[in-house]
């Protein structure tokens, strides 16, 4: 029986990002193939690593972390970071221990999506702590004036349906708020759809809003809370904003390049060359870049599940006939 076969393996962090200081420590992460056997009989390890999350790292210290082609390719798709950023490192960061990572690597662009929720979250995430607006609650806020100005005039048991043009016309050219025809269940109607919230047309205005309001709501309370933490973790914006400029380089281009280009103003944030006020402005601006690029990117919408399908299915049967 063949044991698990490396098919790459790969420099992460501050190591590829280019942002690594005398005390950082190395990440290493790979992509594999179970071993025939496993395969068959499905028990085989889709991850493994030897980190201790007990003990901290520092200069000296490596980190190795494997995930199985299939779990990788899925990943990739779903626009998690980890996966989209390994499929662009290159060059002397990167050793490629099989040919079918060349591969994987030429199937990017009917892997990668404009869908980069994993870069997306980690950018908001970050910015919740400086108590920031940012583009999706500014919709909120929006939204919410809208349908008052709908209940004031309509009364609150109009239905957001005999408003129709209306909505439409406050929705066109805006970000995180639209119309769209759904699947609702009883019946196909549209439904107002905001920060990925779905209010359904046969809906009363009031009963809109309330549900509206409540959205508002747990944006204050997460603003909040990390006011009063009062601290700014200088390590994490830096890695937000990293991140953010990473993914409208991928929706604008297809591509991320490694060693990041920003490597030293990004190492100039982490060193406290800025102050709160302006990484706020920072990571606002860069979450409304992200919004714009990806409303105008020619990425697909879908992996093409299929060609991955494909690619595993070959890849399995390969490691199984070698015994």
């Amino acid at each position: 029986m063949k044991p698990v076969r490396t098919i790459v393996r790969s420099l992460y962090g501050s190591q590829l990002y280019g942002t690594a200081r005398p005390d950082s420590d190395t990440d290493w992460k790979s992509v594999h193939l179970p071993s025939g056997k496993g395969i068959l009989l499905g028990r085989h390890e889709d991850q493994f690593d030897n980190n201790d999350p007990s003990k901290p790292n520092g200069a000296g210290d490596a980190d190795e972390e494997s995930h199985s082609l299939r779990k990788f390719l899925g990943m990739a798709a779903a626009g998690e970071m980890l996966a989209i950023e390994l499929l662009f490192a290159e060059g002397s960061a990167v050793e490629v221990h099989d040919p079918l990572w060349h591969e994987v690597r030429a199937l990017t662009p009917r892997i990668v999506t404009r869908d980069c929720l994993g870069f997306v979250g980690y950018c908001q995430r970050q910015a919740a702590a400086y108590s920031i607006k940012g583009s999706r609650l500014l919709a909120a806020r929006d939204t919410a004036d809208f349908l008052s100005g709908l209940r004031d005039r309509h009364g609150p048991d109009a239905r957001l349906r005999d408003h129709d043009a209306e909505i439409r016309a406050f929705c066109e050219g805006r970000l995180h708020v639209a119309v769209e025809f759904l699947n609702g269940g009883a019946k196909e109607q549209d439904f107002l759809v905001l920060c990925d919230r779905k209010y359904p047309f046969s809906s009363t205005v009031d009963h809109t809003l309330m549900h509206v309001g409540a959205v508002l709501k747990s944006y204050g309370r997460r603003a909040e809370t990390a006011a009063e933490n009062g601290n700014v973790d200088l390590k994490a914006t830096m890695h937000a904003l990293r991140v953010a400029s990473q993914a409208v380089e991928l929706l604008n281009t297809g591509h991320i390049t490694f060693p990041r280009q920003d490597a030293e103003h990004l190492m100039a944030i982490r060193a406290g060359a800025f102050g709160k006020e302006q990484l706020a402005e920072m990571l606002q601006s860069a979450l409304i870049a992200i919004d714009r690029a990806a409303v105008s990117s020619a990425l697909p919408y879908e992996a093409d599940h299929a060609a991955i399908d494909d690619l595993v299915l070959r890849a399995h049967r390969s490691q199984i006939a070698a015994g």
